[in-house]
């Protein structure tokens, strides 16, 4: 299985990261939706 990694710069971002953690999620899911063989 491949891994993926997401490496996101958030200097001064503490506000934002759960609207981001959110939004990749989102994503994620779509994904998964998608490709029924993708696990994460």
């Amino acid at each position: 299985m491949a891994k993926l990694s997401v490496v996101v710069p958030c200097y001064n971002e503490a506000k934002n990261i759960m609207a981001f953690y959110t939004s990749m999620l989102e994503v994620f899911t779509a994904i998964v939706c998608h490709h029924d063989h993708t696990k994460f």
